[in-house]
């Protein structure tokens, strides 16, 4: 699908996991938690989705939840540069 409208983005660090931070995820989980893409293929051919941090409770998990109801691995995560 082309689209008018993109967004540069980087894979997130520690630092990123703010709340209220827009964040872009792949359509991909594993055991309920969103995770990466495992390659470039999967990356480019999957759907993606954006949504903001509202907690940050599990970090020690790696993880955040994001839009009240999403656990999302710390590595899934892809924010803008």
């Amino acid at each position: 699908m082309w689209t008018r409208y993109y967004w540069s983005t980087r894979i997130a660090t520690r630092d990123d996991a703010q709340l209220g931070k827009l964040i872009f995820i792949a359509d991909l989980t594993e055991n309920g938690v969103y995770r990466p893409p495992s390659g470039r293929p999967e990356a480019l051919n999957g759907s993606w989705w954006m949504v903001t941090i509202t907690d940050l409770s599990d970090m020690y998990k790696l993880q955040v939840t994001a839009g009240g109801e999403y656990h999302v691995a710390l590595g899934a995560m892809r924010v803008t540069r």
